[in-house]
């Protein structure tokens, strides 16, 4: 079996940001920034239905108040009135429903690359970096509200805080900025009320992942250990016996809520591994949240599997206080093996344990119901050529499978955000999925709600979704269609789905 995808701690293409990605705040990538029910029942399907109002960020009930409470922003890239995003090498302004969009800054240099970092405090955070990080700045821009109520970004009064070699930033909020650079080996926290440095104790390098939680911050190290630091602190501090011991691909894996992060871990170190758990680590141990054994009972029973064949993690997201778990299965009934995304879910007791996994039933029916399954073979043409009659350019690995890439690529406020690609038109599709009342909804490129995704994510990388499978541009193309794991026929990655 052969991961197609590879997956290493979030060293993200061209910008190197890492921030903790989901509920509350969300991951840098791509262009400059990335993301954060009913259980039971049959599939839901609804209407077109587009331009939405959207009047200000919603928050879960008790999200806000603590909000406030700890100092943690509910949502990364937003005001209660304005959006800002990434959008080609340009940062842009938006009201909340995407109108009235406006250029903040853009690059006379085409070997720097802008990159939003935070909104908050009433300023805004953007960084500019030469390519490979050879020189970074960060700049700070006051933000006040107009006469009209809405924001108005002083850029003539905008400060440079930061300029360094080889500058990584590695998370930001409206207390510190994180970053590694070239003068130091550790980790510096940067006070962005003081402007004033501190050298931490833990060494930094480019995969380094640090997350949010309410007492403080959590940093991982692939291949070593976990540790915490209290909010106003310099020092880290190791987790007892916490470890990421496989690999941990932030983007795709990783989500938290105020209290912990949770992440899968892989039982063994080797390329093909298959069995995992999915950790919960706060700040004083890790757990495991959901085991191996509840993962594959759980999938076996909701897909009514004869057998398992494969099943991994693809997304995980943090929303209306569950944890959302999504899945890539292939798994025999009888004959016929079947590739698919599922849905589980399990909410959280008050000490941290799961409170039992659910199959998300009405939602991924629903997802699964707007996308042709497609019927026919995994073919094998490393030793043949591609020719009409598939059987003879190629050996059939798979002679009868079906497969329906729909997928979940996001939550936020309480809403899962669906790919539901055409494949008899070659067309992307974005849809929605009201978690509490199960209703779809299809969501176009300039809706209120396609904006709602810049919230706590990147617009660029929700963007691919509207796009072909196949593109000029490597950025351009949709990575939200497809598989990221073969069958565990195919062991050298050679093949592929050929539709009768």
């Amino acid at each position: 079996m052969k991961k197609k995808i590879a997956c290493f701690l979030c060293v993200l293409s061209a910008a190197g940001f890492l921030i903790g990605c989901g509920g509350e705040f969300a991951g840098i990538s791509g262009d400059g920034a990335v993301s954060g029910g009913a259980i039971s029942g049959g599939a839901v399907s609804g209407e077109a239905v587009s331009g939405q109002a959207v009047s200000g960020p919603a928050v879960e009930d008790g999200k806000q108040q603590e909000a406030e409470r700890t100092g943690m922003s509910s949502h990364q890239f937003c005001t209660d009135t304005n959006l800002y995003y990434n959008s080609k090498g340009a940062l842009m302004q938006a009201r909340l429903d995407g109108t009235h969009k406006v250029c903040i800054a853009e690059t006379e240099d085409k070997d720097k690359t802008i990159f939003l970092i935070h909104v908050g405090d009433g300023c805004l955070y953007y960084g500019s970096w030469t390519e490979w990080h050879q020189y970074g700045v960060v700049y700070r821009v006051p933000i006040e509200k107009g006469a009209d109520g809405y924001d108005t970004v002083r850029v003539s009064e905008k400060d440079a805080i930061l300029k360094e070699q080889k500058l990584y930033v590695f998370y930001a909020d409206e207390h510190y900025l994180f970053y590694g650079g070239e003068e130091e080996d550790t980790i510096i926290k940067y006070d962005l009320q003081r402007q004033t440095k501190g050298i931490t104790d833990l060494a930094w390098q480019s995969d380094t992942y640090i997350s949010r939680i309410k007492e403080g911050y959590l940093a991982f190290l692939e291949g070593e250990a976990v540790y915490v630091q209290e909010r106003d602190s310099l020092q880290w501090v190791k987790v007892p016996d916490a470890s990421v011991e496989c690999y941990l691909n932030a983007d795709e894996h990783t989500t938290h809520n105020s209290k912990a992060v949770f992440f899968p871990e892989y039982l063994s170190k080797k390329d093909n591994c298959t069995d995992f758990c999915i950790k919960r680590c706060d700040r004083k141990r890790l757990t495991d949240f959901v085991t191996w054994r509840q993962l594959i009972q759980t999938v076996k029973t909701a897909r009514n599997a004869d057998r398992i064949d494969i099943c991994h993690v693809r997304w995980m997201f943090w929303e209306n206080g569950r944890l959302y778990i999504q899945l890539q299965v292939g798994w025999w009934e009888k004959e016929v093996y079947h590739m698919e995304y599922v849905i589980l879910s399990q909410k959280e007791k008050k000490d941290g344990a799961g409170a039992g996994l659910c199959y998300e039933k009405k939602l991924t029916e629903s997802m699964q119901s707007h996308v042709k399954t497609r019927k026919g073979m995994w073919i094998d043409l490393a030793d043949g050529e591609e020719t009409e009659d598939l059987r003879s350019g190629g050996y059939a690995m798979l002679d009868y499978m079906t497969v329906n890439d729909a997928q979940c690529i996001a939550m936020v406020n309480g809403r899962a955000y669906l790919s539901c690609y055409n494949y008899e038109k070659e067309e992307g599709r974005l849809a929605c999925y009201d978690l509490d009342t199960a209703k779809f909804q299809w969501v176009g490129r300039e809706d209120a709600l396609f904006y709602e995704l810049g919230y706590d994510g990147n617009i660029r990388d929700f963007e691919v979704v509207y796009n072909t499978r196949y593109q000029d541009e490597e950025e351009d193309i949709n990575k939200y269609t497809g598989f990221s794991w073969d069958p565990s026929v195919d062991e050298c990655g050679a093949g592929g789905f050929y539709e009768d």
